[in-house]
């Protein structure tokens, strides 16, 4: 036993301290230093399951009959991180081994988390019966230690098995209990009004509801203020791809797009196979429009084979179905297709797991009116069947028009470059001097609205870039310069989409505006002449505005040395020739504006971009466009 301990103790990296011979009295020591060991792992943005699997070693070598509430308070800590980041196997041994079948708690409070965090765990993995038995064990005791949080925390925890199980209405019945609850404010209480805001959601959109559910995933970003932990940071990957959905359900791919970048960038922070599966899902809906039905469908069915593999692995899950999920997918992609018989063979399996559920559900809950009220299975079966005809019958929405496409892109394109830019003006100004220098080379007139409005969104892309990169004052390191070198490609995909009569030089404008003119870049990527005028004309006015704003990273510096920088990159950074004509105008300008930047970010020639000013103005200050409230509040969390 000294040698099992001793090797246990060297492998969690608890220190050599000499083996103190009573090991139970030793225990509660060894157990404290763990719990700082993963409570320190906690706190990091990637998942390691190391520190985990070492602590449940310890807590299944401690004896069971010794240190039952401290053995029980690591286990918690143990579970919070992996059951988040999909590894019920680890979650199941750590409570298990810290609260085996026989034990007693006399820590009360603890044993009413045990029983919430087992009863999720098993949730998870598709044991309805027990995880049922467990939360109405933490309900009992919720209601005994008058523990208000507990006991709404396990009405949001129902609303998911209800929404796994078909009873949509239920779901939403059971997360407004917890939304509607008066909690003091502080963090625990946000993320629990934030997770139930979510949970309804999703049960309205199932029903239909989207502008309901669009509202409550907005306000659940609204509680999410503080600094984002693990379960933040999973509930924001969550509320982002759920509002692409919504926004698909009503016909905005535009919006969509955008939701999905910001999931993707939460979700490399996560290491969680099922959220890139569900994000993948989205994005696989998404492709039906742009490379056709087929295609779309090939892709769906191979997430659907990724679900079933996750299924075998860890279990069927009751309250986060990832097949059921992507099998709603693939029913709206057929039908949205004019593939009636394959929707309607994909409303058949769904059908099939949603009463397998519910049934499961049910039963549990037999004899438990404060959730059935006397409803009998028959009839919640046949609210399922009702649910799957208004599905077959549901016309698919037409896309969003082009105005509100549009308004909304330079709300996005406001918030993106307002993190590095406070006034909010940097596209505003680089439109202003792209649009003079357009005119200086008697470009045609359609060429030049489309410079004016690409280069106002031109940074649109650094929406799905995470703000500490954004505002970071020193080097970034590869992995960060990834995410921040790919703004270009992220703002074109979002310009690509969008419905604007100069759609095509807009999305030049964004996608190329940082190529080199001459210089080392990747064989597929255009230089020279090759790179399209307009983003050759935009990449010298971006840097020339960046140089005198200054940067997180670089301090500004005066007009006439922006020059003399951007002067000595002629033909290498820039084209010689816009060089030259910028800088001529820019020498003009001096002359006749004192406060340069002043003018560029108030002047303007034509009505048209006067109009286009005022709409970035009104977009960034009100921000009325529900996503882009959810991206004003997702910044303030990093």
């Amino acid at each position: 036993m000294q040698e099992t301990w001793s090797y246990l103790l060297d492998a969690l990296g608890l220190g050599n301290d000499k083996l103190n011979s009573d090991l139970e009295t030793d225990g509660a020591r060894r157990i404290a230093k763990a719990r700082a060991a993963v409570l320190e792992q906690n706190k990091k943005n990637e998942f390691d399951p190391i520190p985990y699997e070492k602590a449940t070693q310890l807590l299944e070598s401690l004896p069971v009959t010794r240190f039952v509430d401290e053995r029980v308070q690591l286990a918690l800590d143990v579970t919070v991180a992996t059951r988040i980041d999909y590894r019920p196997d680890l979650s199941r041994r750590a409570l298990y081994a810290a609260f085996p079948a026989g034990s007693e708690l006399n820590d009360k409070h603890l044993k009413r988390k045990w029983f919430t965090f087992a009863g999720v765990v098993e949730a998870g993995s598709g044991n309805v019966d027990r995880a049922i038995k467990y939360k109405l064990i933490a309900l009992e005791l919720c209601e005994e230690l008058n523990d208000r949080f507990g006991f709404y925390l396990e009405w949001s925890n129902f609303s998911n098995l209800a929404t796994g199980a078909g009873l949509y209405q239920d779901a939403a019945q059971y997360a407004t209990v917890a939304i509607d609850a008066k909690g003091n404010g502080n963090a625990v209480w946000l993320d629990l009004r934030g997770m139930a805001l979510i949970n309804r959601a999703n049960a309205l959109m199932r029903l239909g509801r989207f502008a309901e559910a669009g509202a409550d995933v907005s306000a659940s970003l609204m509680y999410m203020t503080h600094p984002p932990g693990t379960t933040v940071r999973n509930q924001i990957v969550v509320a982002q791809y759920l509002f692409a959905e919504i926004q698909l359900e009503c016909g905005n791919r535009v919006a969509a797009r955008a939701a999905l970048q910001a999931a993707s960038t939460w979700a490399d922070a996560c290491s969680v196979p099922q959220y890139r599966l569900q994000i993948e899902r989205v994005q696989a809906r998404l492709s039906a429009f742009d490379y056709g039905h087929k295609e779309a469908v090939l892709r769906l069915q191979k997430l659907l084979e990724q679900g079933h593999a996750l299924e075998t692995r860890f279990g069927e899950t009751a309250h986060e179905d990832v097949v059921l999920d992507v099998l709603h997918t693939l029913e709206r992609v057929h039908r949205e297709h004019g593939d009636v018989a394959g929707a309607n063979r994909q409303l058949e399996l769904i059908g099939q797991k949603l009463r397998n559920n519910a049934v499961k559900m049910l039963d549990a809950l037999a004899d438990k009116p404060p959730f059935v009220e006397e409803t009998t299975v028959t009839a919640k079966i046949t609210e399922i069947d009702k649910y799957l005809q208004s599905r077959a019958l549901a016309t698919p929405v037409n896309v969003a028009t082009m105005d509100s496409s549009w308004t909304y892109l330079i709300g996005l394109a406001a918030n993106a470059s307002g993190v590095e830019d406070p006034t909010k003006e940097h596209g505003v100004r680089v439109a202003r001097l792209a649009s003079l220098v357009a005119q200086e080379l008697d470009l045609p007139d359609a060429i030049q609205r489309g410079i004016e409005a690409g280069c106002l969104v031109h940074d649109v892309g650094k929406v799905s870039v995470p703000a500490p990169i954004l505002v970071k004052q020193t080097a970034l390191d590869s992995s960060e310069l990834r995410l921040y070198d790919a703004h270009p490609d992220v703002g074109a995909g979002l310009i690509e989409r969008l419905q604007h009569p100069e759609q095509s030089v807009m999305r030049n404008v964004v996608r190329f505006h940082h190529q080199p003119y001459f210089g080392d870049t990747p064989q597929y990527l255009p230089v020279g002449e090759a790179i399209p005028l307009e983003a050759r004309i935009a990449s010298v006015c971006d840097e020339y505005d960046s140089l005198v704003t200054g940067r997180p990273r670089r301090p500004p510096i005066s007009s006439n040395d922006a020059l003399l920088q951007i002067f000595h990159q002629r033909s290498g950074k820039f084209d010689p020739k816009i060089v030259d004509v910028f800088v001529e105008i820019v020498r003009r300008l001096q002359r006749m504006h004192p406060d340069l930047q002043a003018y560029l970010s108030e002047g303007a020639d034509s009505m048209e971009y006067f109009a286009m000013q005022r709409t970035l103005k009104r977009a960034a200050e009100r921000a009325s466009d529900s996503l882009t409230l959810a991206v004003l509040n997702v910044r303030t969390l990093t």
